[in-house]
């Protein structure tokens, strides 16, 4: 399911503030992961106080455009 351009801009600036107060940022590629693989380190994650975000790269790019993490989404 997509979503409208008011939902895009809120997980903009969700990600955006995430992205401010982070000292990391980690990106991978997820296909071709099982989806009880996934679920296991999204559980792992919350359990080690990471938030694990699913993004298009477009909503990616947008939200650390000006931050210290701009060059790990450029092309």
């Amino acid at each position: 399911m997509s979503l409208n351009r008011s939902e895009k801009e809120t997980v903009v600036a969700d990600v955006t503030a995430l992205a401010a107060k982070a000292q990391t940022l980690v990106m991978a590629e997820y296909r071709g992961i099982t989806v009880a693989d996934m679920t296991k380190l999204r559980t792992a994650a919350r359990g080690a106080g990471v938030n694990l975000s699913v993004l298009k790269n477009t909503l990616a790019r947008r939200s650390v455009a000006g931050s210290q993490f701009e060059v790990v989404v450029t092309r």
